[in-house]
């Protein structure tokens, strides 16, 4: 008998608690995906130190750090996450990939923006 799907669990950190809420509403609708949200790093080091994700996502823009550094700091704690920032400027997605983040750009459509970001989420069942 086949086992059920595990959901994949998600951390995405936003200071913008309206875009969280909507990115959690179309990604429930386009995957199994399970996710909580943050509006800071602070919050997200709490709920980190509750569960594990699957995969964190983070804005350049948090209200205490920046996504980049926050990114790279739990990348430097060996945290197994896939790590992907959301950003709306081309140099701080370059300032990402050289860091060896996955990005997403927040700018254009948003069906084509979800749809990339489902499919880097829904790479960690692979």
């Amino acid at each position: 008998m086949a086992q059920p799907s595990k959901s994949i669990t998600v951390l995405h950190i936003d200071s913008d608690q309206a875009f969280l809420e909507v990115s959690k509403g179309i990604l429930s609708m386009l995957g199994d995906f399970k996710v909580d949200s943050a509006p800071t790093a602070k919050h997200a080091d709490q709920l980190l130190k509750e569960r594990e994700y699957d995969v964190i996502i983070s804005a350049y823009y948090l209200n205490d750090t920046n996504g980049i550094e926050y990114l790279n700091r739990l990348k430097l704690s060996n945290i197994k996450s896939l790590l992907v920032l959301f950003t709306v400027h081309d140099e701080t997605a370059k300032q990402a990939s050289e860091a060896g983040l996955h990005f997403i750009g927040k700018y254009g459509d948003p069906e084509t923006i979800f749809t990339e970001l489902c499919q880097i989420l829904q790479s960690v069942k692979l």
